[in-house]
């Protein structure tokens, strides 16, 4: 297969055998899909699904930081890394779920929505709820410093809640916001109320500018949309 080498990303051709033969991205060991969107949940969900599983925040965020703008990285992506938020608790569950539960997800979620609640009790809400990646959501939006520091850290990247959301690439995405000229990074949450007996669930989003997106009613800032990457299934590789 032909590659075009842009930094430490391949644009790797004729890679991935799903809806004809489409070109695929590697990263070190990784490959992925080429980009879909924009789309809402359901529609990335199901692209990802075809593929193998939809790309967790840390894996974007890798892809951004070396890809260099390489097939639309740098758009506002939703991600495979799930956020939920339970009815009377301060508590968010943050999960990367296997690829069993995103399909399930895909099948629960009604068309045109960008969360999905699902009851505390069933089998998807324990699973949840067991997450040990939780956070307090806080009273307003996080918005910290990106400045390196002496030994390269950040306000950013050694925050606590961000590294709930980010445990392996939080120091990657301050650094593309440092890149970007951007002084500072940002999550945005979800205050809204939750059904009794339920777990609100949606995609935690990744922002063109960087910042983190785990707010079900983002429609200002994120339009619901947001272009989606799929890890490969190693199958699937192997039915070229």
């Amino acid at each position: 297969m032909a590659q075009k080498n842009i930094m430490s990303v391949e644009i790797v051709r004729n890679a991935v055998p799903v809806s004809g033969i489409e070109d695929g991205l590697k990263f070190g060991e990784t490959l992925y899909s080429h980009s879909f969107g924009p789309a809402g949940w359901k529609s990335c969900m199901h692209f990802c699904a075809m593929r193998g599983r939809m790309a967790f925040l840390d894996e974007l965020v890798d892809v951004r930081h070396e890809g260099n703008g390489t097939d639309n990285c740098n758009k506002s992506h939703l991600s495979g890394t799930l956020v939920g938020y339970v009815a009377g608790e301060t508590t968010g569950y943050v999960l990367e779920p296997s690829i069993e539960v995103l399909r399930e997800m895909e099948r629960l979620l009604p068309a045109g929505n960008c969360y999905l609640d699902i009851e505390k009790d069933s089998d998807l809400g324990s699973v949840f709820l067991g997450s040990a990646r939780n956070f307090m959501v806080p009273e307003k939006d996080l918005i910290l410093p990106v400045a390196a520091r002496e030994d390269g850290s950040s306000v950013y990247d050694t925050n606590e809640t961000v590294r709930v959301f980010l445990p392996r690439s939080a120091r990657q995405n301050a650094e593309i916001m440092r890149r970007r000229g951007l002084g500072h990074g940002r999550i945005w949450f979800y205050r809204g109320n939750v059904p009794a007996e339920k777990v609100r669930v949606c995609s935690v989003g990744l922002g063109g500018g960087g910042g983190v997106v785990v707010d079900v009613d983002a429609g200002d800032d994120f339009g619901g949309n947001g272009w989606a990457r799929s890890v490969v299934h190693v199958g699937a590789q192997k039915r070229q």
